[in-house]
């Protein structure tokens, strides 16, 4: 649905309507977050690989922030860039635990946006 969204509404109308999506839940807090967080961004990456589809960072961590927020579980998307070559990224973290990416992909972005 992400990646159908970006395609039909572009990156603006999605962000804006993910927002919406963000401040449905009440979030969990606690360990009992931290670890659905991490067993929910697991079983998201098994199932992702079985999709033929290609693996493109906007749309699979806005899928995956939403199926957090769905469970009440609190998470951020982060947009980063790097300058030397330039490049863009988007990772999912639950406070400052990474969901979505290994640390040494993510350490290479500066942060520019959060939603």
């Amino acid at each position: 649905m992400a990646a159908i969204s970006l395609r039909l509404r572009g990156l603006q109308a999605t962000l804006r309507r993910a927002r919406g999506h963000k401040c449905e839940p009440v979030p969990k807090a606690g360990e009992g977050a931290e670890r659905d967080a991490i067993a929910l961004a697991q079983a998201f990456a098994d199932q992702r690989l079985l999709l033929p589809a290609s693996q493109l960072c906007v749309p699979d961590s806005l899928a995956l922030a939403r199926s957090l927020w769905r469970r009440g579980i609190a998470a951020d998307i982060y947009f980063g860039v790097r300058l030397a070559p330039f490049m863009a990224h988007a990772w999912v973290q639950h406070g400052d635990m990474l969901l979505s990416d290994k640390l040494n992909t993510v350490a290479e972005y500066t942060p520019v946006f959060r939603l």
